[in-house]
């Protein structure tokens, strides 16, 4: 029986895509396969070229405990896609390879999830490592404040049926953001979301990551969520959330400052 045959419907599914990562990958792997929930492990290699990489994925494929997927570099949203498609799990925490997930990120999410079945997805704080090691601020979900900046932390474990709903990962936004339109998908579909305060996350910032040089085209990969999404952006929409909703507007328009500050003063 193959380690997927053999994965219950309601397991956990860890997915860590890699493309030349081999620097940090043992770190992501072994604090994946550390969990105090028992969770199948998926790494998909995405056209690793690098030596030490292909050596690293290597040693990792030996590993029974894990499930080595192998593609083309075809960008992170698609490697992501590629875990979750070909393995079973309910729940589901995606992870990168320069990352690392604290023994109970995954029991803690899963616990709320279960609790609260109209969740899609619960997210937790997260502290940063590397070049900061500040704890970084994460507010309550909000659906106003996400359309201006995204306010979910990537590391966070939904339903299957979300990334179904979302129809995965948008793999055109290989340039960035595909976490960010991935949330946005799941509002659009009626999900909600539920921050859990617990530290269990550890985000490495590090010179020449995925983030950092998205931010540098910020504004265009926004338009492009606004192209994504013209339902949320609208102005129907927006007046029926804040109807609704009230209690997100005070908080949402803190993150709208923010965002315009962001945009318009050096440095920020």
């Amino acid at each position: 029986m193959s380690p997927a045959e053999a994965a219950p419907a309601e397991a956990i599914l860890i997915a860590i895509p890699c493309h030349d990562d081999g620097t940090y990958l043992l770190e992501a792997a072994e604090s994946a396969l550390g969990q105090s929930a028992p969770a199948r492990v998926v790494i998909v290699d995405d056209g690793s070229t690098d030596d030490r990489t292909l050596g690293v994925l290597e040693q990792l494929s030996r590993d029974p405990s894990i499930v080595l997927l192998r593609q083309e570099n075809r960008g992170l949203p698609a490697a992501r896609n590629a875990a979750i498609a070909e393995q079973p799990g309910n729940y589901i925490v995606c992870l990168d390879a320069d990352d690392r997930l604290d023994p109970l990120h995954c029991e803690r999410l899963r616990e709320v999830l279960e609790g609260n079945p109209p969740l899609g997805f619960a997210y937790p704080s997260v502290k940063m490592f590397g070049e900061s090691s500040r704890r970084w601020h994460i507010p309550a979900f909000n659906g106003l404040a996400l359309l201006a900046d995204n306010i979910v932390p990537y590391c966070g474990m939904f339903r299957r049926s979300v990334w179904e709903s979302a129809h995965g990962y948008a793999e055109e936004l290989s340039d960035g953001y595909e976490d960010w339109d991935f949330w946005l998908s799941a509002l659009e579909h009626g999900w909600i979301g539920a921050y859990v305060p617990d530290v269990c996350f550890s985000y490495r910032r590090r010179p020449g990551s995925l983030i950092s040089r998205a931010n540098t085209k910020r504004p265009e990969l926004k338009q492009k969520l606004r192209r994504r999404h013209p339902s949320l952006y609208s102005a129907s929409w927006v007046r029926s959330r804040a109807l609704g909703h009230p209690g997100e507007v005070p908080a949402a328009l803190a993150v709208i400052t923010r965002e315009l500050l962001r945009s318009t003063v050096p440095g920020r």
